[in-house]
């Protein structure tokens, strides 16, 4: 009557794990379930097992100090239990009576101690051992989940700014140009027909040509054979088209990786718009050459130059910043004010 009592409530204890409650509450979860199955098992029920599945919950519930200092606490309660059970204990008989569970030949006490005591530590470091791999296995999956999400983050992070380079690099100083040259159209609508339409065409153009700057963007994504000698020519003669400024070009680089091609491109391309926007230079060059440590590009300007130390707030130069750094190359602007400009740009390969 006794073992079905204590296996009955230790079985309804089972499907309590108080996980989410506080540290006290877990605390004495785990040392009264611990004390009861001492108690009992000094009253000849066996709680070993049962003894052993809580040691197990306490590695879950309870800090790692804690665990050590309650498996010690029941490793001396489970010594002390056994010994009483041997020295102690009694049986009942068919007939009613109790009788001793030994009789005059008795085990020595020495050899009880370090019976239980063996079997107890190895059962319950091996025990231990187990629920601390999976504990740590947890750990791991979590740290695994957590920087997987921050790579993902960072992914679309570095995604995002690399569109907003992208649209600004292809689109914004074309769009810019389109604006001008409709405001222009406005104020000559009535004082100068003639200059009005060629206004409305070349705006017509520049429309033309954001259309093809989305499809260089998407063609030099899928392309492989990106020709960045000739792209760069393409520019040159756009910016010629466009301005007054006169733009020269020597480069003669061997073919690289398309990721380098692309961002060399950007790089170049906008440098060539910060130039048109703010330089009011009559005229630019580009010059690009590969050298025994990596590719050399130049473009210098003679227009009002500017404070390069100076922290600028467009998106430009930051975009040009960004690209160098990406291909983990250094970038030296040298401005002098009334001078012009020269941007040199060093990337390894």
């Amino acid at each position: 009557m006794l073992n079905i009592l204590v296996y009955g409530s230790f079985f309804a204890l089972s499907f309590y794990m108080p996980e989410n409650r506080s540290y006290l509450q877990r605390r004495l979860y785990i040392y009264g379930a611990l004390i009861l199955a001492i108690v009992a098992n000094s009253m000849q029920v066996a709680t070993n097992f049962i003894i052993y599945i809580y040691l197990a919950k306490s590695c879950f519930l309870l800090q790692k100090r804690e665990i050590f200092l309650a498996t010690a606490l029941t490793g001396a309660g489970w010594a002390f239990s056994e010994l009483y059970s041997v020295f102690n204990g009694f049986y009942m008989s068919g007939d009613g009576t109790f009788s001793p569970l030994y009789g005059p030949i008795r085990p020595s006490f020495s050899s009880v101690l370090i019976s239980s005591l063996g079997i107890y530590a190895g059962a319950s470091m091996l025990i231990l051992l187990f629920c601390f791999t999976i504990l740590a296995e947890q750990a791991s999956r979590r740290k695994a989940e957590s920087l997987s999400q921050q790579i993902e983050e960072l992914a679309k992070t570095l995604e995002r700014t690399r569109i907003a380079r992208d649209i600004h690099d292809s689109l914004g100083h074309t769009l810019t140009n389109l604006n001008i040259h409709l405001q222009l159209a406005q104020r000559l609508f009535k004082a100068d027909p003639d200059e009005t339409l060629k206004a409305i065409d070349l705006a017509q153009t520049l429309s033309i040509q954001c259309i093809e700057d989305v499809s260089d963007a998407l063609a030099s994504i899928r392309n492989s054979d990106f020709d960045l000698n000739q792209a760069v020519d393409h520019l040159a003669t756009q910016i010629r088209h466009n301005t007054p400024m006169k733009a020269t070009v020597e480069i003669a680089l061997p073919p690289l990786s398309p990721h380098i091609s692309h961002q060399i491109y950007f790089i170049l391309k906008e440098c060539l718009i910060n130039v048109q926007k703010h330089a009011q230079a009559s005229q630019v060059h580009l010059q690009g050459q590969l050298t025994s440590s990596g590719v050399h590009l130049e473009v210098k300007d003679d227009g009002v130059g500017f404070v390069a130390k100076q922290p600028s707030t467009g998106f430009g130069l930051k975009g040009i910043s960004e690209r160098v750094e990406m291909l983990r190359g250094e970038l030296e602007i040298d401005s002098i004010l009334g001078q012009g400009t020269l941007i040199q740009i060093n990337i390894p390969l």
